[in-house]
């Protein structure tokens, strides 16, 4: 084959290479080969290196991590112990007392009988029909059903000691008058009545008490004093060698 030249283009001149500065001339310049990297097996990609979790940074958070984790088990532990533990408590107990329920139904029954028997006067005015029953269940004991005793219902409205006329060689006779009142709204029993004299300086000199039998001579007490209703009272008194200059009455049940 034949080597063709073309002419070169107009004004460029052939000129021997130079040598540039600090280049060897004898030393030809050409390109480095680029060596090709293997390929990823099974098309595997690279990717930036993750942050190495073994510095401190990341120790740190593992053990905070191992920490958290390990106060959540033993919390659950806790639970789950505790909740076992009261299960197994609560079996062995029975296991131990087989009677605590009845001993507890027991105890249950005597506390329920004592308030009614406590209360045995309140219930029979309540419920009538109860009273009987009551009556017959606490005979053998002993006790009896009667009318309540009310010391806030009944009152003393007002009291009267008036002297009558004096005979010669006799005890001076007085006259007791009372008002008595009861606001409860059910009958209760009569109350008794305490009577204090004193002298003009306020110092006690005799103390009289008034029953039911003394104030309502031929009445009979077993109705009881009536719901929400008045009743004048009156007592003859007779005092040997004394002379009241005050007094002074209250009400209570003996």
């Amino acid at each position: 084959a034949a080597l063709r030249l073309s002419s070169l283009p107009e004004g460029m001149d052939l000129e021997p290479q130079r040598s540039r500065p600090g280049l060897s001339s004898a030393m030809p310049l050409h390109a480095a080969p680029v060596a090709d990297l293997p390929e990823p097996a099974n098309g595997a990609q690279f990717s930036a290196a993750p942050e190495d979790e073994d510095g401190e940074g990341g120790q740190a958070r593992l053990q905070d991590q191992d920490q958290e984790r390990l106060q959540a088990d033993a919390a659950a532990g806790t639970a789950a112990g505790t909740a076992a533990g009261t299960a197994a408590g609560t079996a062995a107990a029975r296991r131990r007392f087989p009677g605590a329920a009845l001993a507890a139904g027991l105890l249950l029954v005597l506390a329920l009988a004592q308030a009614v028997i406590t209360a045995r006067n309140e219930l029979a005015v309540q419920f009538p029909m109860l009273k009987e029953p009551l009556a017959q269940w606490l005979q053998p004991l002993g006790l009896k059903v009667e009318l309540p005793r009310r010391y806030d219902a009944v009152t003393i409205e007002s009291f009267e000691l008036q002297a009558g006329e004096a005979v010669a060689g006799e005890i001076q006779p007085y006259l007791a008058q009372a008002l008595l009142r009861n606001q409860s709204s059910h009958p209760v029993q009569w109350p008794a009545i305490e009577l204090s004299l004193t002298d003009p300086a306020g110092q006690l000199l005799a103390r009289k008490v008034l029953l039911p039998a003394d104030y309502l001579a031929g009445e009979s007490r077993e109705t009881g004093f009536a719901a929400r209703s008045e009743r004048t009272v009156r007592v003859r008194l007779g005092l040997n060698q004394i002379t009241p200059n005050g007094y002074s009455a209250v009400l209570f049940y003996p």
